[in-house]
């Protein structure tokens, strides 16, 4: 939810500037979410403020990055009368 400057981790909730512990190879260690956005999450290791970025480029089958915002193909425009296209998306039946 870059709009709000959020992710979800399983059922958790975690903002931008919020500090969380992490485990990587065996260490804890303590950081806070410097930046999220669309295309990415900022860490910054609150022992050593080294920074990392963790990139965002696996999307769900069908999804393609639009200019500031994901698109799901199969969502169509909201237009009174339109017919409802079925074949959007996934065309498996």
């Amino acid at each position: 939810m870059p709009g709000e400057k959020r992710f979800l981790i399983g059922t958790r909730s975690i903002s931008q500037g919020d500090q969380i512990a992490i485990t990587f190879r065996g260490r804890h260690i303590p950081v806070e979410i410097t930046e999220v956005t669309a295309r990415q999450i900022g860490f910054r290791n609150r022992e050593t403020a080294e920074t990392a970025m963790r990139r965002l480029d696996l999307l769900p089958p069908g999804m393609t990055p639009g200019n500031q915002e994901i698109i799901n193909p199969a969502i169509q425009p909201d237009l009174p009368n339109a017919p409802i296209n079925l074949e959007a998306g996934d065309p498996t039946p």
